[in-house]
């Protein structure tokens, strides 16, 4: 089916641009992004430096293959 563009152009603007770009929501969007990003990015740091600390101090008496039960 085929509108013509004035059609589109209408139905842009009334419907998606207010509710899509309001300055306030963008912010909040962004803001909530750039949060959730550096608690990934702090958590991805947080699991690399604990598993190398443990592949580091893990020592052969430690393990339980050399202490059975």
């Amino acid at each position: 089916m085929w509108f013509p563009a004035t059609f589109y152009t209408q139905v842009f603007n009334t419907r998606l641009l207010p509710s899509a770009l309001r300055p306030s929501l963008v912010q909040s969007v962004m803001k909530e992004a750039a949060e959730g990003r550096r608690e990934a990015g702090r958590n991805c740091d947080n699991w690399i430096f604990r598993t190398k600390r443990a592949s580091t101090r893990a020592t052969w008496d430690q393990s339980p293959l050399a202490n059975p039960l």
